[in-house]
């Protein structure tokens, strides 16, 4: 039913756009209509010249007011009105969407300045276990061991049983390749998470940015007008499905 109810209202409102002079008898009707075109003008030679990163960081500042709107409206929703479920469920799968879809576009836009600010500290954590090892090795220390034991300790209890080979230079090799498995983990999941949501992102830059330049091309006069045809064709097309 929401569906349908915006499909009807984009009609109307691209209706309205291509009627022309016939609906702008009324100065304030025609003014309305004129500040219109001239502002989604504006926007449309914006998107002409919008590289993609630009568009990206456009796209995160949507994605975040839309997680903001969406979960106020659902508050606001479940405290003062008795909307339809599909309505709740509609609002409730746009902040999640929204929300994932933001996180995933702060991540992937800052990942290499991220990585670069944290690969002193992967460093670090990554050989300390061999910088212990080698310390034991040519010392009467036990660092080595007194690292291993809590761990040894918790992978014993998981059932997991330590490739350890009592060597303290090689169990700190060992244990610097867990760890550099374990951040390899980390970061894929990272970006098997964040992945589809660049790709869909990529898509909606590209796709705004190319339909910016085709009403460019093809309404150069009036490219609010190219807008109202694509909507409202649209519209059309797709209320027998909804």
């Amino acid at each position: 039913m929401l569906f349908k109810l915006i499909l009807a209202v984009l009609s109307f409102l691209s209706g309205l756009q291509l009627a022309g002079s016939a609906i702008r008898q009324h100065p304030k009707i025609a003014a309305a209509f004129e500040s219109f075109e001239n502002n989604y003008a504006s926007l449309n030679d914006r998107l002409q010249s919008t590289s993609f990163r630009e568009a990206m960081l456009w796209l995160k500042g949507v994605y975040k007011w839309l997680a903001l709107v969406s979960l106020v409206s659902f508050v606001l929703s479940a405290r003062f009105f008795a909307l339809d479920s599909a309505v709740r469920y509609f609002l409730n799968a746009a902040f999640i969407l929204s929300f994932l879809a933001w996180v995933s576009m702060v991540y992937l836009l800052a990942f290499k300045q991220a990585l670069l600010r944290q690969v002193r500290m992967i460093a670090y954590v990554v050989l300390c276990p061999l910088f212990l090892g080698v310390l034991d090795y040519s010392t009467d220390l036990t660092l080595m061991r007194s690292f291993v034991a809590p761990i040894d300790h918790v992978l014993n209890i998981l059932g997991i049983s330590t490739p350890l080979l009592g060597h303290p230079v090689a169990d700190g090799a060992i244990i610097s390749v867990i760890i550099i498995a374990l951040f390899a983990v980390y970061f894929g999941v990272l970006w098997i998470f964040s992945a589809p949501i660049g790709f869909v992102s990529i898509a909606i830059a590209g796709f705004a940015i190319g339909f910016a330049k085709l009403m460019a091309v093809y309404f150069p006069e009036n490219r609010a007008d190219g807008l109202a045809m694509v909507v409202g064709s649209a519209s059309i097309l797709m209320s027998p499905f909804v």
